[in-house]
């Protein structure tokens, strides 16, 4: 099942009715559903929402929280994606049972299950655009091989890697917010670290811009079907050598445009 299709199952039920869910599955300890159960109270009563986007909008921010980086959110939903019974609420008790394991308090829980949730719909939307990726590559039988890991996301500033016709497409998924602009500039300019070689597609979204390029199902926010077609025309027709080069691009670029940018390092 897609993850466009998971949403729909998730939409049908309340987070206590995935506590039920997670809890009969009998994969956690009773006591680390009950601490979900408590902290899902103490989140404006969020047990009581129902699992769908609108669910993860609003969360408090606790400053502590947000420094943490002994729990990688991505990993634990690459861990769980393809599991039978794969939600939110699968993914909030795995948060919580690290979080007993380490002994952080009520607070830090609380902080980084709401830190996990704001984060949530992004992981989404990149399994989203890796399965479009794999669908439409095998409609036009384009040789391919595509991955996506956390550590490529933090050594490579990459989110989608899809490699064909012995080139690396190095695909960057990202809301052009203030914040995700300034965020993804800092990538660019590798103050975060070289960037690796290969061609690099930009892939700007933003749901309250001119031009969203996004739909919306149960309250989450994907990347249209047509914006994914145009990331594989750039592999069908990749034309390396009209591509501006890293060092031209950097100079003059602009994250706020609507549509695909790609330079090559």
């Amino acid at each position: 099942m897609g993850i466009r299709e998971l949403t729909d199952c998730w939409a049908r039920q309340s987070y206590e009715q995935g506590c039920d869910a997670v809890e009969r599955s009998g994969i956690y300890e009773k006591r680390i559903i009950s601490k979900l159960r408590h902290y899902l109270f103490e989140l404006k009563r969020f047990r009581y929402k129902q699992m769908d986007g609108n669910s993860v909008q609003d969360l408090r921010r606790y400053e502590p929280a947000e420094q943490y980086e002994q729990i990688r959110f991505a990993d634990i939903v690459n861990r769980l994606k393809n599991d039978d019974g794969f939600s939110p609420v699968k993914y909030m008790a795995q948060i919580t049972k690290l979080c007993d394991e380490r002994g952080l308090t009520e607070s830090m829980t609380i902080g980084l299950l709401a830190r996990g949730l704001r984060s949530f719909p992004s992981f989404l939307r990149e399994m989203d655009v890796e399965e479009q990726l794999e669908n439409i590559l095998t409609e036009r039988r384009i040789p391919y091989s595509i991955a996506r890991s956390t550590e490529m996301d933090v050594a490579q500033h990459t989110d989608i890697l899809v490699s064909s016709y012995g080139r690396d497409y190095r695909i960057w998924l990202f809301q052009n917010s203030k914040r995700g602009i300034r965020n993804t500039m800092m990538r660019l300019r590798e103050e975060r670290g070289k960037l690796p070689q290969g061609i690099h597609v930009l892939c700007p979204m933003n749901p309250m811009g001119a031009n969203p390029r996004c739909i919306m199902k149960n309250g989450w926010c994907f990347y249209q079907t047509s914006y994914v077609k145009e990331i594989v025309d750039c592999i069908e027709n990749p034309e390396p050598d009209r591509l501006p080069p890293y060092e031209k691009f950097i100079q003059g670029a602009d994250l706020s445009e609507d549509g695909i940018q790609t330079f090559v390092k």
